[in-house]
């Protein structure tokens, strides 16, 4: 948040807690998470030296978050849940 130069909102963090329990509760059945590394990595929104998804600091593409977190917790790729089908973006891509 401090490269966007603002404060996380009620709505942030209730969404972060969302998201960590969501993670512990399907904890056992296992995210994928090599696999959806693999395609982040594949990405043309992610940002490779700083795990993010967004291509660069201020973009209005991607949602910015730190991916390992993101996948490990059993959150959802922000490509796919935004219904961008392009070549080479998000974890549906070929």
């Amino acid at each position: 948040m401090k490269e966007e130069k603002s404060r996380l909102t009620i709505g942030d963090w209730l969404g972060l807690v969302k998201l960590a329990l969501r993670g512990i509760i399907n904890r056992e059945k296992g995210v994928g998470f090599s696999s959806k590394m693999r395609k982040c990595q594949r990405c043309v929104i992610y940002d490779p030296e700083a795990k993010k998804c967004r291509p660069y600091d201020g973009s209005d593409i991607g949602c910015g978050c730190f991916m390992p977190f993101k996948v490990a917790l059993g959150g959802g790729c922000w490509a796919d849940e935004e219904g961008v089908s392009e070549e080479y973006v998000g974890w549906k891509a070929k």
